[in-house]
């Protein structure tokens, strides 16, 4: 175990590529690791939580407590959960290595001695953090795979529960369903979906002008500025709106989601 107490790192210092190929190394294991785990309801074990360290570390660099657990399987947890934070928050980091963090997480969790705290307690928390938190996966789901956020605790009898009750719903066969489903705060396996859906989507469009065109009034806006340049007496082309703008503005009023060359849109 590391004496020192490891200096916290920017984004900057994070080495996203070789975590990546380590995560290409080590992912069939893992794999296999978390899926033992779902399927008995219980925390990942001792060689998975290791594999997931070391490839966390590959990102952090060999003086990171969480490579010290990936070679000795030991370490400071407070610390770990320090450094996998700054993973997590970092914008490139991607679905499944955020999964493998929440799970190292309630391993850590679940495992660390706390007097004060009784077993059941501790793994009670460690499920509650796991429900809380979505991950992205796919779903094979009536014969189409579908990119969901689904609680990470879920095992594979909750996943098949998941999937048959998606395939009983009308909206499954319509792709701005689909669309809904990728948005990373929208839980596929929460019995409203279909009734959340139908509250937040505002429509589906052809084209990125489409969408400009059925989602603000540009058409009372180019009458207004064609007016403004005709009294100050300039062409009507000499200006004209940016619609890369206004179209990156529509982006902070809705969720878009474009999939296979349609737009869609869903209140925020």
């Amino acid at each position: 175990m590391n004496d020192h107490e490891p200096t916290p790192r920017s984004h900057e210092e994070i080495d996203l590529e070789r975590l990546r190929r380590a995560a290409n190394r080590f992912e069939n294991a893992i794999t296999l690791g978390i899926e033992a785990a779902r399927s008995a309801g219980r925390e990942i074990d001792d060689g998975t939580a290791q594999l997931i360290a070391h490839v966390l570390g590959r990102g952090l660099g060999r003086d990171s407590e969480l490579a010290e657990h990936g070679r000795t399987r030991q370490g400071n947890p407070e610390t770990m959960r320090t450094e996998f934070v700054t993973l997590w928050e970092h914008p490139r980091t991607g679905g499944l290595t955020r999964e493998w963090i929440n799970w190292l997480g309630t391993y850590l969790l679940h495992s660390e001695p706390d007097p004060e705290v009784p077993g059941g307690d501790r793994v009670e928390a460690a499920r509650a953090l796991l429900r809380s938190t979505l991950v992205t996966d796919q779903l094979n789901v009536g014969g189409a795979t579908l990119t969901v956020n689904i609680p990470a605790s879920l095992n594979g009898t909750e996943l098949r529960e998941v999937v048959a009750r998606l395939e009983q719903l009308p909206e499954i066969f319509e792709q701005s369903f689909h669309a809904f489903l990728t948005l990373p705060d929208v839980d596929a396996s929460a019995e409203n979906v279909a009734d959340l859906f139908e509250q937040y989507f505002v429509g589906r469009f052809e084209s990125e002008d489409d969408a400009i065109e059925g989602l603000t009034p540009i058409d009372e806006w180019e009458t207004r500025l064609g007016e403004w340049t005709a009294e100050l007496g300039l062409p009507a082309e000499a200006v004209n709106l940016d619609r890369s703008v206004i179209s990156a503005q529509l982006r902070e009023v809705y969720d878009v989601v474009e999939m296979e060359g349609r737009i869609y849109a869903f209140i925020r």
